[in-house]
């Protein structure tokens, strides 16, 4: 009865780590640009096979004085044209109390939408406090 349980247990962990891997086998591959420990672009790769990358997607970001990122652009590969297609751009704008993201989108490289967001930014130096008096 023990072994019995404890096979199962074993063919259990194996098919879960088995499915983990095969379903991370990794799909996609990361290349990323820093320049002062920022990130100013970020490529993804799809993994076709054993040895070959395909063009995805690019993210790049610029900042501000702050290090807080100003913007933000997504771009697709086009395998036709064997160039990047700008598919959505997300700008923040940061107050004293709040940040706004505007996100536009793009099909074709001509904008077809604008969105605006605005969110409040909690007051970390008051988070600190009411931590540290617990």
């Amino acid at each position: 009865m023990k072994k019995s349980v404890l096979k199962s247990v074993i063919a259990v962990i194996v098919f879960v780590f088995a499915s983990v891997n095969f379903c991370s086998a990794s799909d996609f591959a990361y290349k990323t640009e820093t320049a002062n420990g920022l990130v100013m672009t970020k490529y993804v790769y799809k993994v076709e096979g054993e040895n070959l990358l395909q063009q995805y997607r690019k993210y790049s970001f610029s900042y501000d004085a702050n290090k807080r990122v100003v913007s933000k652009t997504v771009e697709q590969w086009n395998e036709d044209t064997q160039k990047w297609e700008k598919q959505q751009t997300y700008a923040y704008t940061y107050n004293d109390n709040a940040c706004s993201i505007t996100l536009t989108t793009f099909k074709d490289n001509k904008e077809i939408s604008k969105d605006v967001c605005v969110n409040s930014i909690p007051n970390q130096q008051a988070e600190r406090n009411t931590l540290a008096a617990k």
